[in-house]
């Protein structure tokens, strides 16, 4: 029997994009650098595991004494150049910014792909402690958005030197990487008939829900607003359901996808801002705000 030509053209773009391409829009092109915003900064180039070239900026703390050395590890389109204004902010208070584009994106060398981007989270990590001025530098929050936020929770919780993490954060993230994209599918009528195939088409192998339990000792904040169409905020209470502590979940009403650390919602600057000068004594921390 002919498979209706709709439904064929649905099933040849699951396989052909379902299994990395689903989750990755790289870009090569620079749109804005720190320069054009009077930033001082440093090209950084360093290697992945596998030989690969890496590329990223680093962003030396504008006072002292430093708190700490934050890496950003973004989204899944485009590149550094227009992720990294979100959270460059914090050079303003005592900590350093490592943000780096994962292989295929900006200019980064290499081709996309899951394991070898995951190889390269771990490189960002190693290559933010050589960077690291002094002790203090060396205290890390790693900060992953979106797709950046499924790669660090599954490294944090399949990483054997977790010396010097201080937070985890992750910031309007998933679990489940067929979860995902079997909601893609199904939110469209074109593709709905073929959502049931991303369970065969799709690898959870790096799915962070399989090791949120293992993050632990290190805490971790979940950050989700409620106005995420892209990654709906189920995705984050998951996540944090699945964690041990100590955790906390920020739910951010009318906030949409990685818009937490935006300019427009500067409150939430001043709230991670406090959360980390109190990540000393954990026990007086909320374990869920709500603002």
């Amino acid at each position: 029997m002919r498979l209706p030509a709709v439904v064929l053209g649905c099933l040849t773009l699951l396989i052909l994009y379902g299994c990395t391409q689903l989750f990755f829009q790289p870009s090569r092109l620079l749109v804005i650098s720190p320069e054009q915003l009077g930033l001082d900064y440093a090209d950084i180039y360093f290697h992945s595991a596998d030989g690969t070239k890496l590329h990223g900026w680093f962003f030396p703390a504008k006072t002292q004494p430093v708190k700490g050395t934050f890496i950003q590890f973004h989204g899944n389109a485009q590149n550094i150049s227009t992720h990294f204004r979100s959270l460059v902010w914090v050079i303003e208070y005592g900590y350093h910014l490592f943000t780096f584009d994962y292989r295929g994106f900006g200019r980064s060398e290499g081709q996309v792909s899951l394991a070898g981007t995951l190889d390269d989270v771990l490189a960002a990590i190693a290559q933010a402690r050589r960077l690291a001025s002094s002790e203090a530098g060396k205290k890390l929050i790693l900060y992953g958005q979106s797709l950046g936020g499924a790669l660090v929770l599954y490294t944090a919780g399949t990483m054997n030197d977790r010396r010097d993490i201080a937070v985890v954060i992750a910031d309007s993230a998933f679990g489940s990487y067929q979860s995902l994209a079997k909601e893609k599918l199904a939110s469209q009528w074109l593709s709905f008939l073929v959502q049931p195939l991303t369970y065969v088409l799709v690898s959870d192998r790096y799915a962070p829900q399989r090791v949120l339990a293992e993050i632990s000792p290190v805490p971790l904040l979940v950050i989700h607003g409620d106005g995420d169409e892209i990654v709906p905020i189920h995705h984050g209470q998951s996540i944090y359901d699945r964690a041990m502590a100590p955790k906390w979940f920020w739910k951010l009403e009318g906030v949409g996808h990685i818009q937490a650390m935006s300019p427009r919602y500067s409150q939430y600057r001043k709230d991670l801002l406090n959360f980390l000068d109190e990540m000393a004594n954990v026990s007086k921390l909320p374990i869920e705000r709500s603002p």
